[in-house]
């Protein structure tokens, strides 16, 4: 029983010592000086509104209630920050008159306005306020007050964050639950917090080497991860509050719940550009005006690039500078002909029969500066597959002029250099020079129409503007050339309609072999004009001329083509009209009729000239081989010789 005994004095006695220093607490001291000095160091106020208790459990401390720390005085939207307590825990020591040691902070259902003015000022800089020997008044705060906080207990329960833009929008974060405490490694700080945003899980887990260090201005180690529902991010380094960061960053993000931790709707982002999946593996190095990512492993869906890229800020606008490579990069979700018609492409609900009529956005090349360089071994777009691809774009106040280096495309190389000009509209160029072109490809691509089965060289130069395709094509201007090597017509059989006479011959089933074509051409207002068309093929030659109409997809071209059967030869002009889809073709008899008499007009004018000349030397006497023409003037110039010496009388 006497043990038991003892234990119950030691209990009574503790209990004694508890309630003694619950009352001889100095709470007054305590809140004067933490209002003053924040007050003194920040230049806004800290109000008290509530009561301000001692208390001795779960520590030694004070628990002040209504705590608001004003907000910036540009701001109309409240307070910097609201809690409803505030819980200071104190060392022991405190009691014995000891210098004051802060062992805990917990904030109780803080609720933090962060606010950027449309000046770009920020609620939360908090520039130095009045010191003593700005004021010249005596200091309340002794040098020495200043406490010593120890991060073990720094506790944020059920807090709120919201963050307001420049344009207004707001991001509100809630059930905000954050700990910092002195890890048992060596002395780092470690962070915890964890939130709803948007009603997003987001986790924060933070270690920090020195954070006197990092407070003072001074650079030091940290450890962070962060997660945020499908979305995870580590990034190993060291950092300052100037702000500088570097070290390694890794990340595996989930769209969908980034978008809706953000607040956005769903991002909708094509396949192959992070739909399902960003990661990325980089060094990080980032300063006050830049930010680069080294040795850069970015995968986006079943796209991955490496390279390195880095973001200059201090401009007009962010300038990114960027050198990557890709083994297989696959942008055919990026949209195509069939699948929306998204300002590009071919018909949409005003145009059925032509181009798109629906605008093209080129918004974006406003957004940044740029210098890229891509290298891939294989590009897939939305109509098109390329082999290997070198290009480097440079974008410059929403001109983007992209250098094709090397373009292994429809099994042959294009070089030359591509613009998009969106300063007031948007225009664009093209300058380019292919060799050895599937051209059946090529123009199933661009056209829509693959009956010509060739490899060819072909060279372009063509400049064209407006707001959709239709206004592209239908304003286009320029000029080219091309020559298409050994191949087949499709569609076409010249020498059977020529050998019957008969336009049916020109049946789907049927072709035309021939040895080479071709030609040049001009553009003017989306209307190709080619005059120098020449066909050859085993069995005939043919010359051509007419008008391709690119923006209205129209045909107007008449070819003349010569069979040579039998050692005779015979030629039966051939017309193209209509539309692309529906062209129309028939033996265009009249015009040889036309031409036949042409020809009989121009020999019978040759032979009454040829007449008209003979007469003419018979009459002049003339010998030799000298012209009539020659003998007249001859004739003409020693008459009026004679006539001037008889007027002089010579």
């Amino acid at each position: 029983m006497r043990w038991i005994i003892r234990i119950f004095g030691v209990l009574i006695g503790l209990v004694v010592l508890a309630f003694a220093a619950l009352f001889l607490l100095p709470t007054d001291r305590i809140a004067g000086l933490a209002t003053d000095r924040f007050e003194a160091e920040t230049g806004r106020s800290l109000a008290i509104a509530g009561p301000i208790r001692p208390q001795l459990w779960p520590a030694l401390g004070i628990r002040a209630e209504g705590i608001e720390v004003s907000g910036a005085e540009w701001s109309d939207r409240g307070p910097l920050l609201k809690a409803e307590a505030l819980d200071v825990a104190v060392d022991w020591g405190v009691i014995r008159g000891d210098d004051i040691r802060v062992t805990g902070v917990e904030i109780v259902r803080p609720d933090i306005l962060l606010e950027i003015a449309p000046d770009g000022r920020a609620n939360w800089d908090l520039g130095t306020g009045s010191t003593p020997a700005d004021t010249g008044a005596p200091s309340t705060v002794p040098a020495s007050a200043a406490p010593v906080i120890g991060l073990d207990g720094a506790v944020i329960r059920d807090g709120r964050i919201r963050f307001v833009d420049a344009s207004g929008a707001v991001q509100e974060w809630t059930a905000i639950n954050a700990q910092i405490s002195e890890s048992v490694q060596g002395g780092d700080i470690a962070v915890k917090l964890d939130a709803l945003s948007n009603d997003v899980p987001v986790t924060l887990a933070a270690q920090i080497t020195d954070l006197d260090a990092l407070i003072g201005g001074q650079e030091t180690g940290l450890v962070l991860r962060m997660g945020a529902d499908a979305t995870e991010a580590l990034f190993d380094g060291r950092v300052s509050l100037g702000p500088t960061a570097s070290g390694a960053l890794s990340a595996n993000l989930g769209p969908d719940a980034l978008a809706r931790a953000a607040g956005a709707g769903p991002l909708d982002l094509p396949q192959g550009l992070g739909a399902e999946r960003i990661s990325l593996a980089a060094d990080l190095d980032y300063g006050v005006d830049t930010l680069s990512l080294g040795n850069l492993d970015l995968s986006l869906d079943q796209n991955r690039v490496t390279g390195n890229l880095s973001i200059e800020l201090d401009g007009e606008r962010p300038f990114i500078s960027a050198t990557l490579f890709s083994e297989a990069l696959d942008l055919a979700a990026l949209g195509s002909v069939e699948e929306g018609n998204e300002g590009g492409g071919r018909a949409s609900a005003e145009s059925p029969e032509g181009w798109s009529t629906d605008p093209i956005d080129v918004s974006a090349l406003g957004l940044a500066d740029a210098d890229i360089a891509l290298t891939a071994n294989s590009l897939v777009l939305p109509q098109s597959a390329f082999g290997r691809t070198e290009l480097r774009t440079r974008l410059d106040d929403r001109r983007a002029v992209t250098d094709i280096i090397d373009l292994t495309a429809y099994d042959g190389d294009v070089t030359g250099q591509f613009i998009v000009n969106g300063r007031g509209g948007l225009s664009a160029r093209a300058d380019l020079a292919g060799s050895a072109i599937a051209i059946a490809r090529l123009f199933s691509d661009l056209f829509d129409y693959d009956r010509l089965i060739s490899l060819g060289d072909m060279e372009i130069d063509v400049l064209a503007s407006g707001p959709s395709m239709d206004a592209l094509l239908n304003s286009m201007n320029g000029g080219g050339s091309f020559r298409f090597g050994a191949g087949e017509l499709l569609g076409l059989d010249i020498v059977g309609a020529l050998r019957n006479l008969d336009v049916s011959a020109l049946r789907n089933g049927a072709s035309t072999i021939f040895d080479e074509i071709t030609g040049t051409f001009d553009i003017e207002n989306g209307v190709v004009t080619n005059t120098d068309l020449n066909f050859t093929a085993p069995l005939l030659t043919a010359t051509g001329a007419g008008e391709i109409g690119l923006g209205g997809q129209t045909l107007d071209y008449r070819f003349l083509p010569t069979l040579r059967a039998g050692g005779e030869e015979v030629t039966v002009p051939l017309h193209v009209s209509g539309s692309w889809s529906s062209p129309k073709f028939r033996l265009d008899l009249e015009y040889l009729a036309q031409k036949a008499a042409e020809e009989e007009l121009e020999r019978v004018q040759n032979r009454v000239e040829r007449e008209i000349e003979d007469e003419v030397r018979r009459e002049l006497n003339i010998q030799g081989g000298q012209s009539a023409e020659d003998a007249l003037r001859d004739r003409l110039e020693n008459e009026a010789g004679n006539a001037l010496r008889n007027l002089l009388g010579r």
